[in-house]
């Protein structure tokens, strides 16, 4: 059988003009205390014309070209068609792994799971992040994808809980029709798992996406852990949220939304979903009173910016829809389209 520590990993890094975090993430994986000859770095490049690729190279990784697509997703798919590892970690140029022995815990779960196909952990802000990541750390996306979603907590209470060195982890089986919005920032994959899938896609292919395929493969037996945590630096303030939001919205859903496939974004009644997030974040009495319940139960501060950023996303999301012809045109597709049983 095969060690522990022979596992090989290879990490998919996609940058553009990345260098404010990219140092820090990739110290992160070089200080691991696991042999280096088995962690293989690929960063991919989307034309960055900072200073970026000068610090890659000080860390002697193996850089990748994504000039002419650029997009992150992109990136990830061209690093998955040239890892050489058995796992596969999907991480970003803000991500930054919080313990040395974080890679050899992840190499035991899966040593220890012969049938996993892919492991999660939490996303935690550091201490010098600023507030507002405090937040993040509680909703682990956006608030939107949070009070659509809910699957994981489903699954997390009927899980089988197991530990490997003290970090405890549950595994559990997914249903694809009760999808998880997983994807990115230390997803770790079995890379045969997906390789084909990445492999056969000729267009574009989300995180989230790439997940449920895998899924409908039959390789859905994964795990989550909330104590192997990742550092995501994600936002910097409100605005820059907002902006990202914005840009995601504008320049990636509306613009590749026709080429892929995300019936699984709509299973469970989602128009319903829809209507109740639009009642629950443009009248902020809702959002307001669960905050305060939730600051209450979780005895977390932080709960305090959900009704703002509720509020803000579903404006921004609101505006850009009314204001780009695509983004009509993708309302009038979404009123019409049929809720998945």
């Amino acid at each position: 059988m095969q060690n522990q520590e022979d596992i090989k990993f290879s990490f998919s890094i996609p940058v553009y003009n990345s260098q404010k975090y990219l140092s820090r993430c990739l110290r992160s994986i070089k200080l691991q205390r696991y042999p280096a000859s088995l962690v293989e770095i690929l960063v991919v490049d989307g034309g960055s014309t900072d200073e970026t690729i000068k610090i890659a190279q000080s860390y002697g990784v193996k850089i990748l070209f994504n000039h002419e697509k650029r997009m992150a997703e992109y990136g990830t798919q061209l690093a998955a068609l040239n890892a050489t590892g058995e796992l596969f970690v999907v991480f970003a140029a803000d991500n930054e792994l919080t313990c040395d022995d974080w890679l050899w815990q992840v190499a035991g779960i899966f040593h220890s799971n012969p049938n996993l196909s892919c492991l999660w952990g939490k996303m935690v802000a550091s201490c010098d992040d600023p507030p507002i990541m405090g937040y993040y750390e509680l909703i682990k996306s956006e608030p939107l994808a949070h009070f659509l979603n809910r699957n994981l907590q489903f699954y997390l209470k009927r899980a089988q809980e197991s530990n490997f060195n003290g970090v405890h982890y549950k595994v559990f089986n997914v249903d694809v029709k009760k999808p998880l919005c997983w994807g990115a920032n230390g997803l770790v994959y079995r890379l045969k798992d997906i390789r084909d899938l990445y492999a056969k896609e000729k267009g574009y292919i989300g995180d989230n996406e790439l997940f449920q395929r895998m899924v409908k493969t039959g390789a859905n037996y994964v795990a989550y852990s909330f104590d192997l945590h990742i550092y995501h630096h994600t936002v910097n303030s409100v605005m820059d949220w907002v902006k990202k939001w914005k840009r995601n919205y504008t320049q990636i859903f509306l613009k590749t939304h026709h080429q892929r496939r995300i019936d699984w974004f709509y299973y469970g009644n989602f128009k319903l979903k829809m209507f109740l997030w639009l009642i629950y974040s443009l009248i902020p009495i809702f959002s307001v009173l669960h905050s305060i319940y939730l600051i209450i139960r979780d005895r977390n501060i932080y709960w305090i910016y959900h009704p703002l950023m509720c509020f803000l996303q579903t404006v921004t999301y609101l505006y850009w829809t009314l204001v780009l012809p695509e983004g009509r045109k993708s309302l009038v597709e979404h009123i019409f389209k049929r809720d998945l049983a």
